[in-house]
C-alpha cells in the first residue's frame, strides 16, 4: 500500500485554522468571551470610527487596536469579527480584514 502524500503547509494550515474557528465558534455560540472582552464597557464609537479625508487608517484605529492588544479573548473577537465590514474585531482593522479575505480567495483558487 503506498504512503499517504505528505501535507503541504497549506493544508496543514486550512486544517489548523478549520480546528480553531471550531473552538471559537462553540465559545462564541456560549458567549462567554464577551463578558471578558477588554473593552467591555467602552464607547464602541472607539471600535467603529470612520477615517477622515486623507487620515491614515492605522492612525484612526490605532487606539481601539491598542485595547485589543492586551484582551484576553482577542482571538474570540477577532473569529467573530471575521466577516463584518466595519469595525475594530480582535484588533483586526476592516482593511486588514479586506486583505485577508482577498489572500484567501486567491489562495482557495490556485
Amino acid at each position: 500500500m503506498p504512503a499517504a502524500a505528505a501535507e503541504t503547509i497549506d493544508e496543514r494550515s486550512d486544517r489548523l485554522e478549520a480546528f480553531v474557528a471550531e473552538l471559537l465558534a462553540a465559545r462564541a455560540k456560549a458567549g462567554t468571551w464577551r463578558t471578558q472582552a477588554a473593552c467591555r464597557g467602552l464607547d464602541s464609537e472607539l471600535f467603529f470610527q470612520t477615517p477622515r479625508r486623507g487620515e491614515d487608517v492605522a492612525d484612526t484605529y490605532a487606539d481601539a487596536v491598542e485595547v485589543c492588544r492586551g484582551c484576553a479573548v482577542r482571538l474570540d473577537c477577532e473569529h467573530e469579527g471575521r466577516g463584518e465590514r466595519e469595525g475594530v474585531w480582535g484588533g483586526v482593522t476592516p482593511t486588514e480584514r479586506a486583505s485577508e479575505r482577498r489572500r484567501a480567495y486567491r489562495r482557495r483558487a490556485s
